[in-house]
């Protein structure tokens, strides 16, 4: 019996196209400059929002961020991922700045951040998928999610760091100025 022959794969850093890297490089880059949304939390939290009012903020953001990750993905067929995924960045850079300046608009914050998640999180995964070869799209798709997992560690560790050393403002001011 004859055995067919099986492509071996192969993924390699250094066999993407220098598009691709760049794309995620930058992701990288804007990832460890973030932060777990927890610190969010933390933050009303700490401004006397109380416990049920914390959820119902949570509740908020996650209800605008499915909201509009449908039409943010339309935008992005139709307009273009580029300028969507920077307005986006711009709009988390706004929210961040929000949440150091403010202690009474976090409905309206969390609705925000909301739709920074919406306009930025599928597009970003769209923007890898438009930039990989057709044979490696799954993988480079893989390749993101590792890369958001690994940028997140050291991007809350560091934004807990700074809380704790500087108060709860700088690493808002850190990850807004980024």
């Amino acid at each position: 019996m004859h055995k067919p022959k099986q492509n071996k794969f192969e993924f390699k850093w250094s066999g993407l196209e220098q598009r691709l890297k760049r794309l995620l490089l930058v992701i990288l880059l804007f990832t460890i400059a973030n932060s777990s949304n927890q610190f969010l939390i933390l933050r009303a939290s700490d401004a006397g929002v109380p416990t049920t009012g914390v959820l119902l903020l949570y509740l908020v953001f996650y209800s605008v961020s499915s909201l509009s990750a449908y039409p943010a993905g339309h935008l992005s067929d139709r307009l273009g991922r580029k300028g969507l995924l920077v307005s986006g960045y711009l709009l988390y850079s706004v929210v961040y700045l929000g949440f150091v300046q403010s202690n009474s608009w976090y409905w309206l914050l969390f609705a925000l951040y909301g739709i920074y998640t919406g306009l930025t999180k599928g597009v970003e995964k769209a923007l890898v998928a438009d930039v990989a070869p057709q044979n490696l799209k799954a993988s480079a798709l893989g390749m993101y999610s590792m890369i958001v997992g690994i940028g997140l560690l050291p991007a809350s560790l560091l934004t807990g760091w700074l809380w704790n050393e500087f108060g709860a403002a700088v690493p808002f001011y850190f990850n807004s100025g980024r």
